[in-house]
């Protein structure tokens, strides 16, 4: 009996991060969608001009980069959930939907609470 590997289905590695790039995109989408992009919200609060500034063109632009390292991370690197699962595609959908949908909710909520607190 002889043990046949297709082409399509590379072997399982069975660590989490197996490079030092893994670790820098999956550190990235984990930590930037966790912490910066609420940080950013916190000095988009503090604006005392209350009006957009380049605080708002970071956190924009953060957000599709960040999608972008969550589906890196799931279709070169191997991601995994955090129940240690392999990720999927509907994963990366999820967490592009939830980030685009929260990021843009709190991004309104944060320049309504700004508008009120200049009156």
């Amino acid at each position: 009996m002889s043990i046949v590997h297709h082409a399509s289905t590379p072997p399982a590695d069975s660590s989490p991060v197996n490079s030092f790039t893994a670790l820098v995109v999956r550190v990235a989408w984990i930590f930037g969608s966790g912490a910066v992009l609420p940080l950013l919200a916190i000095f988009i609060l503090m604006n005392e001009e209350g009006a957009f500034s380049i605080v708002d063109v970071i956190y924009a632009g953060l957000v599709p980069l960040l999608i972008a390292a969550r589906y890196l991370d799931i279709m070169k690197f191997h991601g995994m959930t955090i129940y240690g699962e392999p990720a999927n595609l509907t994963h990366a959908h999820r967490f592009a939907l939830s980030l685009l949908g929260g990021g843009t909710l709190g991004w309104i909520v944060v320049h309504g609470i700004a508008y009120m607190m200049m009156q």
